[in-house]
């Protein structure tokens, strides 16, 4: 029953995975040699594009299964890509706002498929994405490139430029490229020592909390949710709506990014960070407590009981799944992009970044396509139970290894991890 059900949903959630991991360690080389504007214009579109045009036109299931991978190969793009972009062309102010952009835009996408899902048919819905890559070129054409970048590779007229087209035409300039320059000047002895730096705790450590970090967002189920709502708001018995369902989602998606910029500001990230998980846990805990009667009342076990339990909690589901998006995205989902960056040194920033956006997902493909594994082996209860206890072990290492950002500067942050 399971296979049926979601093996199509999972072979496609797991092409873009796969997809993901291809473009994200093609960015690395991609952006170095061409520039940023290069990886997002012509790699990151032309695979969007491509691959939107084979699934159109596509005569076979093979078709759309490359057209599927192209898509993420586009998606790794532009994760890889645009986090370094932003880095490269923010004020130091600025950038912890705008990395939860990455995750505000994706989820603003989300909501605005569902919502055209619910009038276009499927070669419709394509052209609508084929459409809306459109202003997305445009903008990053009328865009400057990394002045970082361009600084690095000896155009200093234009890297000053795009300062001005960033920053205005103000005095501060000159002093942002001087310090631009005095990076780039130890960037050759610093790539010579990577090897030697990975023994460092001033790396390694900041490095492996980043990989857990992404390690339980990605394992926590919260993608599977995402991906599979319907179903599972179908097998819970839930009388709703497929379209409105959608909808919803997406409506909660882009209100917890809207709300994780205001938590950004005003609260505490690590606090956040494990309120997040430990909500996640408890919505996982009832859904699986939820799944666990319906599955004894199909087995005739303590009957009678459970349905009555069933008529009367048919709301649970639908909640626990909301309260499960709503935290898991103002938190985890959307909080860790800014921690990340904020942890990793600065030398090697670029290069640990792209590892662990492969690394993230690889685990995201590993946790779509585990899902019907996981109900076959433990049913849908057990599934959730499983997640539920991911989503603890997360809170805990959350507590006891992830460091407060809040009020630090980024050189503060690199000695606290020197130091110990």
């Amino acid at each position: 029953m399971y296979i049926t059900k979601y093996t199509r949903n999972t072979v496609h959630a797991g092409l873009v995975s796969i997809g993901c991991l291809v473009g994200s360690l093609l960015a690395g080389p991609v952006m170095e040699k061409y520039g940023r504007r290069f990886s997002l214009i012509v790699c990151s579109s032309g695979s969007f594009c491509f691959g939107f045009f084979l699934m159109l036109f596509a005569s076979s299931n093979v078709l759309l299964y490359i057209g599927r991978l192209l898509n993420g190969v586009g998606l790794g793009f532009v994760m890889a890509t645009s986090s370094v972009y932003i880095i490269e062309i923010c004020s130091p102010d600025m950038r912890g706002l705008l990395g939860c952009f990455i995750q505000l835009m994706w989820s603003i996408g989300v909501l605005v498929m569902f919502i055209l899902g619910c009038f276009l048919n499927w070669w419709q819905l394509i052209l609508a994405k084929i459409v809306c890559l459109v202003p997305y070129v445009l903008g990053m054409y009328i865009s400057p490139e990394s002045p970082r970048w361009l600084f690095l590779q000896g155009k200093d007229e234009e890297g000053r430029r795009a300062l001005r087209w960033l920053r205005g035409d103000i005095q501060e300039n000159i002093l942002e490229e001087k310090l631009i320059r005095l990076e780039l000047q130890t960037r050759i002895s610093d790539e010579v020592k990577i090897r030697e730096m990975i023994k460092e705790p001033g790396f390694l450590k900041p490095f492996l909390i980043a990989v857990f970090i992404m390690f339980f967002r990605n394992m926590s189920g919260m993608g599977v949710i995402i991906a599979y709502c319907n179903t599972i708001l179908k097998d819970s018995g839930t009388e709703f709506d497929a379209n409105l369902s959608s909808i919803t989602v997406g409506i909660i998606l882009v209100l917890s990014c809207l709300f994780a910029t205001l938590v950004l500001v005003k609260f505490a990230r690590k606090a956040v960070l494990v309120i997040s998980m430990f909500g996640m846990g408890l919505s996982f805990t009832v859904l699986g407590f939820y799944f666990q009667t319906l599955e004894a009342e199909k087995e005739n076990s303590f009957e009678g009981m459970y349905g009555v339990l069933n008529m009367q909690y048919r709301w649970v589901p639908c909640t626990a799944i909301l309260a499960l998006l709503f935290l898991g995205n103002s938190g985890y989902g959307t909080l860790v992009w800014v921690v990340i960056a904020e942890i990793l040194p600065k030398k090697t920033r670029s290069l640990a970044n792209s590892i662990i956006i492969f690394i993230a997902y690889l685990i995201g493909f590993i946790s779509t396509k585990s899902f019907i594994d996981l109900t076959l082996l433990l049913q849908e209860s057990g599934a959730f139970y499983f997640y539920s206890a991911v989503c603890m072990l997360g809170a805990v290492f959350t507590i006891v290894f992830v460091p407060e950002t809040r009020g630090k500067s980024l050189q503060e942050i690199e000695l606290q991890f020197s130091k110990k």
